[in-house]
């Protein structure tokens, strides 16, 4: 799928495969060495008796041996539906060969990316002393408040029991000498992995969880991206697509290299699928 964001390191292809199936839901039925039907079974030439698309795929030969089953259908014809599970089947213990390939792939495209952007801080400039940084957090945000557009302002706050918000926004603009100059328990205490919906829920205000991570299509958690989405039209053109594919892979790759920082066993690259 030329043109999308990281065509060279993930195959596209792989992940939309999972969004086709079939019109025809098919049958499974044994089949012998010879790859045809095993019809031997009165139970099998029940099922064949009116599917007349199927006479000439039995099996005639009285030795031929039942090796396995097979799934026939009258139309190889497919559509493509998204449905709602679809993350369900990208995992990298799938049994579905295309989905562990782009699990795999995705992961390592993570790690490269984040180790490369720690790679361009040689040495972190820790706020010290941590019991400021608060205050510290405080005076970034006044900062970015004063870049900022209205459709990024928009609906962003910020709760001083948690920095979260401003993480996120440190990330979408790609500021990692900022964020790394976080001291580690502050980083530990707003790592997102304990966010909400894309973690293990273990903050203990859900609500805030709920409030960044539920939806995953940057109306929430990337403000900067909102100018790419309008209210009835869920993507502007192509190009906005790339970019908004761009900055979620972004905040991706910044959140693995945040968790090796801090030396987490939890990182994105471990629990995203």
């Amino acid at each position: 799928m030329p043109g999308l964001h990281l065509n060279h390191h993930v195959s596209w292809d792989d992940l939309l495969e999972l969004c086709y199936v079939y019109e025809d839901p098919g049958i499974k039925l044994p089949v012998c060495e010879c790859d045809r039907i095993h019809a031997s079974d009165k139970k099998v030439q029940h099922q064949i008796k009116n599917r007349k698309y199927l006479d000439d795929k039995l099996c005639s030969a009285e030795d031929c041996k039942i090796v396995g089953e097979k799934v026939f259908r009258k139309t190889e014809k497919r559509k493509l539906v998204i449905p709602d599970n679809v993350m369900w089947e990208i995992r990298d213990d799938s049994d579905k060969p295309k989905a562990v390939r782009f699990a795999q792939q995705f992961s390592s495209a993570i790690k490269e990316f984040a180790e490369t952007e720690r790679k361009k801080i040689k040495e972190r400039n820790i706020f010290e002393p941590k019991e400021d940084v608060n205050k510290y957090c405080e005076e970034i945000w006044k900062k970015l408040n004063e870049t900022m557009t209205a459709e990024e302002l928009e609906g962003s706050r910020i709760w001083h029991s948690c920095w979260c918000n401003l993480f996120t926004v440190l990330m979408e603009k790609g500021d990692s000498k900022t964020l790394l100059s976080m001291p580690n328990e502050t980083i530990e205490e707003d790592n997102p992995e304990t966010w909400g919906y894309m973690g293990s829920m273990k903050h203990s205000n859900q609500h805030l969880g709920d409030f960044l991570m539920h939806d995953c299509d940057g109306q929430t958690f990337l403000y900067g991206c909102r100018k790419y989405l309008t209210d009835e039209v869920y993507m502007k053109d192509f190009d906005a697509m790339k970019e908004l594919c761009k900055k979620c892979f972004q905040f991706l790759y910044f959140l693995e290299m945040l968790g090796n920082e801090v030396e987490s066993e939890n990182t994105i690259s471990k629990n995203l699928f």
